[in-house]
């Protein structure tokens, strides 16, 4: 965790009637009012009612969907770039299902997945180039005959599904902000429809209202 001390800004505010979001940075300090005090929201308040901490998949499927319905947000993550090394690669039936909601998201990883036959199996061997053990095929016929759910499983490197999911919030007119540009910058409130690379959110205090 130190290790992303030197890229953290501090931010502050209500993230919703009951909590209070704090970052704390060695850099400098800014407070950025993420909400207001009220009981009410309603579309028209100048507020952030959501904060996001988190751009990988599930962060940023929830600012597209949140934004779909009209619910203003803004995603924090506390690394400087997205990875772009292979990290989990299963996608299973259930977030296949969600992903066929996002503007043909689903069809488009199942057109750019290995074949099946690639990667179905576990094989077990005495070096990368040594004699083969054995092999276990872990999938299910369920998880490709769409009997329980509409859409099969699906095998995709996350760095890839981020590189997918990144051009929805971009058509949803979100706007990546680079540790970069943001780095000495001192910043207003928080604004909707915003991806902040190099922020952590590292506490959430509980306010009297």
């Amino acid at each position: 965790m130190e290790i992303f001390r030197s890229m953290i800004k501090r931010c502050d505010g209500i993230c919703s009637i009951r909590t209070r979001i704090i970052a704390y940075t060695l850099q400098y300090t800014q407070s950025r009012g993420l909400s207001s005090d009220s009981n009410k929201f309603n579309a028209q308040d100048g507020v952030l009612p959501v904060l996001i901490v988190g751009a990988g998949p599930v962060g940023l499927v929830l600012s597209i969907l949140l934004t779909k319905l009209g619910v203003k947000c803004a995603v924090l993550e506390k690394s400087k770039t997205f990875s772009k090394h292979p990290q989990a690669h299963f996608i299973n039936n259930r977030s296949m299902e969600v992903f066929r909601k996002l503007d043909g998201l689903a069809e488009e990883i199942q057109r750019s997945q290995p074949p099946v036959d690639l990667w179905r199996k576990f094989i077990y061997c005495t070096s990368l180039t040594g004699s083969i053990l054995g092999s276990v095929d872990h999938m299910q016929p369920q998880d490709f005959e769409k009997v329980v759910s509409p859409v099969s499983v699906a095998h995709f490197s996350q760095y890839k599904l981020i590189r997918l999911l990144l051009k929805q919030p971009k058509n949803l007119s979100f706007g990546v902000r680079t540790w970069k540009e943001l780095e000495g910058l001192i910043h207003g409130p928080l604004t909707e429809r915003e991806i902040l690379m190099g922020h952590e959110c590292v506490s959430i205090n509980p306010t009297d209202h």
